[in-house]
């Protein structure tokens, strides 16, 4: 009589996207997609929910699937990113193991004013920032700052004309883009320099510091910031598209620098306690001096996106680093915040945002 084995059960939990959903929520749905191929590779039965704002409604499909591991890629909830963090504390909540970082590393990297606050306190290097008008205005006539959103990803919300000159006018833009955009903003002191992105893969051994890659402004002209803007991660026929390829530096050539940015994005992982993966994105002024703009969790996953790149860099190929987010993902769950201590930290969390939001 044969015996029939069955297949552990995946769940790919990813964002409600619709037709007329902009580029960066349909990336989100191409990563789900590609995700369930590696896992369905990996020997894994998957199935895959949106989770949209009924969220009793994702939970009742996730309950019906009954997975060994979810692997949670929601960047947002309809379109909002301060929501994301509401995808894991479902998930702690009824005790399912998933991948990437918990609510607590979503809520402090996802809302970037908390992320500075904490990498301050920590010693770790960002640009200075203000979060209203008034503190914008005593930076000066001569200061240059970028006016970014406090809680979306993916370079949402950024142009060319998000880098200003003078505080008044950083005031102005910054008001002017909470009309327009809704939600909360800051500005940041913009680095004018080298960009860089250092990604993280857990293993049973640590932490693992993949290839570094730098981003390139090759011809940009004089009268652009030279930022990674919507325009430029998102549009593939515009000129700042494809004028800032992406390039592994060799650490033999800078050593020293790759060092620092490998130990500062270490200590970013363990401050905000950001699980299996993560991105940390910096900038390096004329001095050498790196700073870190944002800590990403759960970074894109596509096979054509940068951490997959540095990934195979490393020799790691796409479904190995699919299934090393995986296998982290049980270690991180057996030793998992019991509920009532994660409703604990997230109330601390909501209290620093309203903190952050009055600087």
């Amino acid at each position: 009589m044969s015996v029939r084995i069955e297949r552990p059960r995946a769940a790919v939990l990813h964002d409600k996207v619709t037709p007329d959903s902009p580029a960066d929520e349909q990336d989100n749905l191409r990563q789900a997609s590609e995700i369930a191929t590696a896992l369905e590779r990996l020997g894994f039965a998957v199935q895959s929910v949106a989770l949209s704002c009924d969220l009793s409604r994702s939970l009742s499909a996730l309950r019906e699937t009954r997975p060994n591991v979810v692997f949670n890629l929601v960047e947002s909830i309809e379109g909002d990113g301060r929501l994301a963090y509401a995808a894991t504390a479902l998930l702690e909540v009824e005790g399912l193991p998933f991948t990437g970082a918990g609510t607590r590393g979503l809520l402090c990297s996802g809302d970037k004013r908390i992320a500075k606050r904490l990498f301050a306190a920590a010693g770790v290097p960002t640009p200075e920032y203000a979060c209203n008008g008034t503190s914008v205005e005593h930076w000066g006539d001569d200061t240059v700052g970028i006016v970014k959103p406090a809680c979306e990803d993916a370079s949402i919300g950024i142009d060319a004309q998000s880098v200003v000159r003078g505080g008044r006018r950083l005031s102005a833009e910054l008001e002017a883009r909470r009309r327009r955009f809704g939600g909360p903003w800051f500005v940041e002191r913009y680095i004018d320099g080298r960009e860089f992105n250092v990604a993280l893969l857990a293993s049973h051994d640590g932490v693992e510091v993949l290839p570094i890659s730098e981003i390139y402004f090759v011809d940009y002209p004089s009268g652009r910031p030279r930022i990674v803007d919507y325009e430029a991660k998102w549009d593939p026929g515009s000129r700042a598209y494809l004028h800032t390829p992406r390039r592994m530096i060799s650490p033999n050539d800078e050593r020293a620098l790759c060092d620092e940015l490998a130990r500062i994005a270490l200590d970013c992982h363990r401050i905000l306690d950001l699980g299996a993966y993560a991105r940390i994105d910096f900038r390096v002024d004329a001095d050498g001096q790196p700073f870190v703009l944002e800590a990403n969790a759960n970074p894109c996953l596509t096979s054509d996106a940068g951490f997959v790149a540095a990934a195979a860099q490393a020799g790691i190929s796409f479904n190995q680093v699919v299934e090393r987010i995986v296998d982290a993902s049980r270690i991180v769950h057996s030793r998992s915040a019991p509920v009532g201590r994660v409703a604990s930290a997230s109330g601390m969390l909501v209290n620093d945002c309203r903190l952050s939001a009055a600087n």
